[in-house]
This record gives C-alpha cells, sequence and structure tokens, in this order.
C-alpha cells in the first residue's frame, strides 16, 4: 500500500488532538504527517495549547505537525505564527486563507514563507485562492495548502486546485481536507480558544 501511495504522489495526514490517538497513528508508516487546531484541542480537554504542541512535537520527532494561529488581524498573526513555529523543526504553521472579515490573507501567507517558515493554508475553497496563494509561497520553504471542495475532494488535487499552480514552488504541496469539518475555519474562530488564549 505506501508504495502504491508513494508511486500516486499521495501522502496520509491524521487529523487530531487526542495525544494517546496521535501516538498509536504514529505507529503506523502510512500516517506522513499530522494535524490538529484550537477546536480539536478544546473538545479533548487541552487547557496549555503550547505545552500540548512540545509534548507532542517531542513524542513525533520526525513527522510534520501543522498548528493552527488563532488571531485575526495580520500582525498578530505573524508574530503568533514566528512563536508557533520555533516549538519544533517539524512545525507547520496553519493560516487561514481568509479572516473573520473575509480578507485575504496573502501579505501574511508572503511574509511567513518568505522567511521560511514552513505553513499550512487551510479553508482553501477555489482554484482562484490556490493560484493567488502559489504566487506568494517561496519556492524553497516547504508548505501545504489545504483545499476543502466537498464531493470534489474524491476526484484528487486536480480538480479541487489545480496542483499546477503549485509548480513555481516544489516544496509544496495540495491537501484534500474533510468537508464535514469546513466549519471549523469559518468566522467565530476566536471563540473556539482555551480562554486563556483569547487575549495573547
Amino acid at each position: 500500500m505506501d508504495q502504491r501511495l508513494s508511486r500516486l504522489g499521495v501522502k496520509i495526514f491524521a487529523d487530531g488532538a487526542d495525544f494517546d490517538g496521535v501516538l498509536a497513528m504514529y505507529k503506523n508508516p502510512l500516517i506522513k504527517g499530522f494535524t490538529t487546531n484550537p477546536t480539536l484541542m478544546r473538545k479533548a480537554g487541552v487547557s496549555d495549547y503550547e505545552g500540548f504542541a512540545r509534548r507532542l512535537l517531542a513524542a513525533v520527532p520526525d513527522r510534520p505537525i501543522s498548528f493552527e494561529v488563532f488571531a485575526d488581524e495580520p500582525l498578530d498573526m505573524v508574530r503568533q505564527a514566528r512563536a508557533i513555529a520555533s516549538w519544533g523543526k517539524n512545525v507547520n504553521v496553519k493560516i487561514p486563507v481568509m479572516n473573520t472579515q473575509r480578507e485575504f490573507m496573502g501579505r501574511v501567507i508572503e511574509e511567513l514563507s518568505g522567511e521560511g517558515i514552513a505553513i499550512n493554508v487551510t479553508a482553501v475553497f477555489t482554484p482562484h485562492q490556490v493560484a493567488r496563494i502559489a504566487a506568494l509561497l517561496a519556492p524553497e520553504t516547504p508548505a501545504i495548502v489545504s483545499v476543502f471542495a466537498g464531493q470534489r475532494c474524491r476526484s484528487g488535487a486536480a480538480d479541487a486546485g489545480s496542483g499546477a499552480d503549485l509548480e513555481r514552488a516544489p516544496e509544496s504541496g495540495i491537501a484534500l481536507g474533510e468537508p464535514a469539518r469546513i466549519a471549523q475555519h469559518l468566522p467565530g474562530r476566536h471563540d473556539r480558544l482555551p480562554h486563556h488564549y483569547r487575549h495573547a
């Protein structure tokens, strides 16, 4: 199975915030990385975002793990992203393609990628957004573009967002998101946080 996925250029990432569950999945060589967000952490009873993240990174040191910023203003996103990136060498910082004001976070994406910070641009819905993001990514910096595309997810990355748009950024790739989780990335991000992070 692993060889077939490799030939297809497919990598499987697991999504969750249950520490023991992540460790169990880590034992599976088919799982190439992990992603989580404040909503999942809250549901799992996590109250110390950074503490949980560092513990997870220590337990999973050799596969990428995505942790999401929770700010809504671009300058705060950049500040938080730099802090999150410092937690470990295998961190991808999740940045929403738009904030709750429906503003495209292009400046944030370009600045962080230009600094060499591996990012995961999330809640991407259209090929146009993929193209805009691709134009801003530094070619040498790893990045993930997480596309949420409903039924079209089953048709592959080409239908969901044109992986060809990422040719100029060879270290980047398309991730196909689970449609049922789209609502977690829509307005109301601030309310998803553990209480002591809401004003950080």
